[in-house]
Formats: structure tokens, C-alpha cells, sequence
């Protein structure tokens, strides 16, 4: 089994590379740390790079993630993933700050890099916009929800955290709640992907730098069920929706089998469960508009209601 540390960077393919990087700097508050061509590299603080971004794409999707691993051989790495009936591939010097991958692709086409030793970065957060701590997770559509839930936790080595009845799902590979949602859709897609912030209080701070640049909110603030975390939502320039949360559930002792016990929890302890939906999407705050299950999203998701 995988020993899967955290989701180091997540890489996007866009149409105007240097309109997304501006706003991904100045706005979000990431640090632009390279620029090879129409690749433009941006991190939040430890990580050379939080977000890839390369340009030329006559629409903007989710074309890799990478995670950092546990000090693990190529060749061991390799044959866990032929062994499960993917293929894989060293790569060296493809970017960067970490001189070597194994790279793999999971069932809906989403490169997967996984990496062991890297560089730290040198700069300090940059104090700008909303500056976020670290990429926190990703959320997914995908045209079958099972198949995939069964490769992060087969074959990835992620663990159950919540799910809204059999439609969407929570896996984490640390501590915190989730580092991946799957979300059952018509077809493979980015649904959004969330950036963690200090605390509660750079919610506020978050709105007010997205307010001074006449970005509207499209969702939130609010407190979620699964996860329990703060939120807010917006689209970048592209139409990639955003995440801002705090608060994230965590399980620190995975012996325990429980998250870290909160004020806010329903159940006492909080444990691992499937949640009714309209319980698990808020807690308090209003319901998600239509603009959040415009691309794709499966009808279990589209119907549910207030009533729910």
C-alpha cells in the first residue's frame, strides 16, 4: 500500500496563462516561483509550487495531480501500479524542485505524479490577497463514481472520511478531513479545489480582498457538515471554481478512528459515516446555487432541494 503524505500540487491547463497567473498572484496571494514558456509555477509557501498552470488550452481543465510520498524505490512504486493494471514511468528533471517522479494516470485521465524528496522553497507567504496557507483538496466529477473511489482507496491508499449517500465522497491521505472529493458526474471534470486559510478569521479577510476586486462570492460563508469546515466559493477568471475554507476536520490519531473532537460536531465522537445530503452541505449558511452543478454534475446531485 501507498504511503501518501499530502497533495503537494495540482497543474491546470488553461487558455490565457498570463491573465491566470496575474490573477492567481495578485489576488489570491500565491508566489509566481518559474515561468518556462507558457508553464507558470505558483506556491503558497514550503512547495515550489502549489498551482501549474500551462497555457494554450482551448478550455481550462485539471490535467495533473501530484502528491508527495513516503521515502519509497521507483521500481517498487512502478510495480505497485502495474501490479493494479496502470502503467507507469519514471520521469526526471520534468520541473522544478523535484528531480524525479513516477507518473501514472488514474481512471479518468488525470495524470498522477507521485514524489518522495523535493526542494523547499525559499520565499515567505506573500502577505498579498487572500494568501492562503497550502492547496487543501479536489474536487472531481467523474462518470463513475465507484471505479474511482475504489482507485483512490485500493490503489492510491486513501481513507474513507464521509460521503453523501452513494453520489459523493471524502478521502483523506493525512490528517485532514479530505484531499479528494469525487463527485458522481455525466463525465470527467474539475468540480472546484480549495485553498485552506489560517483561520476563521481570514474568511473575513478573503471576502473583503475579493470584494476590492469586485469578485462576487458564489457561495458562502457557511459551515459545512462533511469536513465542517468554513467556506466560501468564486470562479477565477477561466470559470474554475474556488474554494477558501478554515476549520477543516481532522483526524490526528488514525487508531482512534474519529475526528478531532469540535463544539460544532453532530455526533459524539464524529466518526467516518454517509450523510443525508442536506445535512453533510450545511450546517448553517444557504443551499448551493445552480451555478455550482452546471457542468455535469448527475441528477442526484442537480435534485436535491432545500427540503432535503
Amino acid at each position: 500500500m501507498l504511503n501518501v503524505l499530502k497533495l503537494g500540487h495540482a497543474e491546470f491547463e488553461v487558455k490565457d496563462v498570463d491573465r491566470m497567473a496575474e490573477f492567481y498572484s495578485s489576488v489570491i496571494g500565491l508566489t509566481e516561483t518559474g515561468r518556462d514558456g507558457q508553464t507558470v509555477y505558483l506556491s503558497t509557501s514550503v512547495d515550489h509550487h502549489s498551482i501549474v498552470l500551462r497555457g494554450g488550452a482551448s478550455t481550462p481543465r485539471l490535467s495533473k495531480l501530484a502528491f508527495q510520498v513516503g521515502p519509497a524505490g521507483e521500481r517498487e512504486l512502478i510495480e505497485h501500479f502495474e501490479g493494479n493494471g496502470f502503467e507507469a514511468e519514471v520521469r526526471t528533471g520534468s520541473q522544478p524542485s523535484i528531480n524525479k517522479v513516477v507518473r501514472t494516470q488514474n481512471p479518468d485521465g488525470v495524470a498522477i505524479e507521485l514524489y518522495s524528496e523535493f526542494e523547499p522553497s525559499t520565499h515567505r507567504y506573500s502577505m498579498r490577497g487572500v494568501n492562503p496557507l497550502k492547496l487543501s483538496h479536489v474536487a472531481s466529477l467523474t462518470p463513475d463514481v465507484n471505479r474511482i473511489v475504489k482507485y483512490y482507496r485500493e490503489v492510491m491508499g486513501f481513507r474513507f472520511s464521509d460521503s453523501m449517500d452513494d453520489f459523493f465522497y471524502f478521502l483523506r491521505c493525512g490528517a485532514d478531513h479530505h484531499t479528494i472529493n469525487l463527485l458522481s458526474g455525466d463525465y470527467a471534470a474539475v468540480q472546484h479545489f480549495a485553498f485552506e486559510l489560517a483561520d476563521v478569521s481570514h474568511i473575513s479577510r478573503a471576502c473583503d480582498a475579493l470584494a476590492r476586486e469586485k469578485i462576487e462570492l458564489l457561495w458562502g460563508p457557511l459551515r459545512h457538515g462533511c469536513g465542517h469546515n468554513m467556506a466560501i466559493y468564486h470562479f477565477d477568471p477561466e470559470g474554475l471554481i474556488i474554494e477558501h475554507c478554515a476549520e477543516l476536520d481532522r483526524m490526528s490519531n488514525e487508531g482512534l478512528g474519529y475526528f478531532d473532537p469540535r463544539p460544532y460536531h453532530e455526533d459524539n465522537p464524529q466518526y467516518p459515516k454517509a450523510w443525508n445530503p442536506r445535512a453533510a452541505i450545511a450546517v448553517w449558511g444557504r443551499f448551493p446555487p445552480p451555478e455550482l452543478f452546471n457542468t455535469g454534475v448527475s441528477t442526484a446531485a442537480r435534485g436535491m432541494t432545500h427540503g432535503d
